[in-house]
């Protein structure tokens, strides 16, 4: 009887400390820039689907043409890693071949903003926040 109440208060302590880190879904929505010479919008869908709006242009969705043909952009996260990385994907629709990658980093801030720091295609993965690579997002 011991062992099962102690087995039940630790079940109630890691359930709490999980509920308490958010989920790895919380990347999920649309995303306002706060700095608007910057990046306006960022839509991560749950779907996987990626577009970002700048004064009024997207680029990215689940399609749209390139020189190529029709392609769209994607997204993978990892909740696993510090600070959390996420890379957005520009591939073709139909064959799912990769056109480039922009590796980016992230983070939630206490007021759970999201800062996301980004590379542009070819460059290696930021590895901490550089201010003048940084948006602050807050979801809409």
């Amino acid at each position: 009887m011991k062992n099962l109440f102690s087995s039940l208060i630790a079940m109630a302590f890691v359930a709490t400390l999980l509920s308490l880190s958010g989920t790895k879904t919380d990347h999920v929505g649309a995303w306002k820039g706060e700095d608007q010479s910057k990046l306006n919008y960022v839509h991560l869908a749950a779907n996987g689907n990626a577009y970002f709006i700048n004064k009024n242009d997207t680029t990215g969705g689940e399609s749209f043409k390139i020189h190529e043909g029709t392609a769209e952009m994607v997204y993978e996260v990892n909740y696993e890693t510090a600070p959390k990385s996420l890379d957005f994907i520009i591939r073709m629709k139909k064959s799912k071949t990769e056109m480039s990658r922009m590796k980016s980093i992230f983070e939630f801030d206490k007021q759970g903003r999201m800062r996301l720091c980004m590379h542009f295609t070819g460059e290696a993965r930021p590895s901490s926040f550089e201010k003048d690579r940084t948006l602050t997002l807050s979801k809409k």
